[in-house]
């Protein structure tokens, strides 16, 4: 049929065509109307088999009926699976505890003992101490899978161990102070090298029976990771991420976690280090740098240029940079002269590419130029620049002070190109340097009032 009329529906614009579907369709209707008349003439009433359209409408809403019933039975499941950890601490897939006390097995292990010169009795403490550990972490792994709480409420699992150190090591002299019992002995590996052994006992506490699945992960980790700080040895990383997890987690809401718990697929390694990374950030300081950073370039630009376009102001800055200038013993007075009027003429059509205004403290407080004798050998272009080849004296130095003062000392015979060359290789560092040991002097004296660090 479609067929036979697809002339007709492209000429017409698919009128007759959609015509003929809806007849078909009306057709399809009647049909199964007339098979529930005589379906249902068998077993229904007279009444029944009157109103056709009643019954059939009757059984369309038993099918939505049956439909929402079972729709409100699948949210349920899923809210079941949801509240699940609120309610029971079972998990199918547990999560394997035995891969982040590695390093304390390894460490405390019997064949690992000769290695580390421990006596037989420090052997069978660090025995037991295993053995505990394993029986705490299969205790907590039980209750995971079965919800059959194994421990006595409000208990604790004491994990006393020795530990061997060399003398060197600094871990072992740092004693801890929270839960641990820590006594230090002496002994002798076999090669006769000296160690230290050092006993300690770490008291771990159970999960509470009312905690979720999640809550007593947790609590899991943060005992292990304390065991593990105590006996100084390095936390996996897989665990330093778990434990930032858990600390992003208990800062979010409820119903974020909620939302998370909804999502359909886990997150990925990239969104899980940025959910750290927005953890890790220190909002209150970043906004107190944020703010003194927009205050400095708001000042900054509304002062921008000000000396420069300021006659006054500009003989007055170049006044005092010239006023720090000193000569040496050796130079005349005319030649004393004939340096400033120069100097004076190089700072002023300079005074954008040696950045006076902007480095103003330091040309006027921190730098003083030092106007030494002429140099006695070739002083020529080609002959200083072979002079530089072979890293020979060229007359120029720069001195950095006790108390970040800087010295220039420059030749009476400079020339104009060559002082800016040397000025424009050296000058930056030294103000950098000045600047930044003058702001970190403030901060340790306590000057810098409005500063992030209050």
């Amino acid at each position: 049929m479609f067929q036979s009329h697809s002339r007709l529906c492209r000429g017409n614009g698919g009128r007759y065509f959609c015509r003929l579907v809806l007849q078909n369709r009306q057709q399809q209707q009647q049909q199964r109307l007339n098979v529930a008349r005589s379906e249902t003439s068998r077993f229904c009433s007279p009444v029944l088999h009157t109103q056709p359209y009643s019954l059939l409408l009757g059984l369309q809403k038993a099918d939505a009926l049956s439909h929402s019933i079972s729709l409100l039975s699948c949210r349920s499941d899923g809210a079941r699976r949801l509240t699940s950890s609120s309610s029971s601490p079972s998990m199918k897939n547990t999560v394997n505890l035995k891969r982040w006390i590695q390093p304390f097995v390894l460490k405390c292990h019997p064949d690992m003992a000769e290695q580390q010169g421990l006596p037989k009795t420090g052997q069978k403490v660090n025995l037991k101490a295993v053995q505990s550990l394993n029986s705490y972490i299969d205790g907590v792994q039980q209750y995971l899978k079965t919800n059959k709480y194994p421990f006595s409420s409000d208990s604790v699992v004491e994990i006393e161990f020795v530990m061997a150190f060399t003398r060197g090591n600094s871990s072992a002299a740092v004693p801890s102070t929270t839960s641990s019992a820590t006594n230090s002995t002496s002994a002798t590996i076999s090669s006769g090298q000296p160690i230290t052994t050092s006993r300690r006992k770490v008291e771990l506490s159970v999960p509470p029976p009312s905690f979720t699945a999640q809550q007593t992960i947790r609590h899991v980790r943060q005992q292990i990771v304390k065991l593990l700080k105590i006996a100084s040895l390095t936390v996996p990383n897989s665990l330093a991420a778990a434990i930032e997890d858990d600390k992003y987690d208990a800062t979010v809401p409820q119903d974020h976690l909620l939302h998370d718990q909804q999502r359909q697929r886990p997150l990925t390694p990239w969104e899980a280090s940025r959910q750290r990374f927005w953890q890790r950030v220190e909002w209150k300081k970043f906004d107190a740098a944020y703010q003194a950073a927009l205050q400095d370039a708001q000042a900054h630009l509304l002062t921008r240029n000000k000396i420069r376009n300021t006659p006054v102001l500009r003989q007055r800055l170049l006044a005092k940079i010239l006023s720090n200038i000193s000569f040496s013993e050796h130079v005349i007075p005319l030649e004393r002269l004939v340096a400033y009027r120069r100097l004076l003429r190089l700072l002023d059509e300079n005074f954008d590419a040696l950045h006076l205004e902007d480095f103003g403290t330091f040309w006027e407080d921190q730098m003083t130029l030092v106007v030494t004798e002429a140099r006695p050998y070739n002083t020529s272009s080609s002959a200083m620049r072979k002079r530089r080849q072979r890293h020979l004296e060229t007359g120029y130095s720069f001195t950095i002070h006790h108390n970040n003062l800087v010295t220039v000392s420059i030749p009476i015979d400079f020339t104009d190109s060559e002082l800016m060359q040397e000025l424009a290789r050296n000058i930056i560092d030294f103000v950098e340097w000045t600047t930044s040991a003058s702001d970190d002097n403030d901060i340790l004296m306590g000057n810098n009032q409005e500063g992030i660090f209050q």
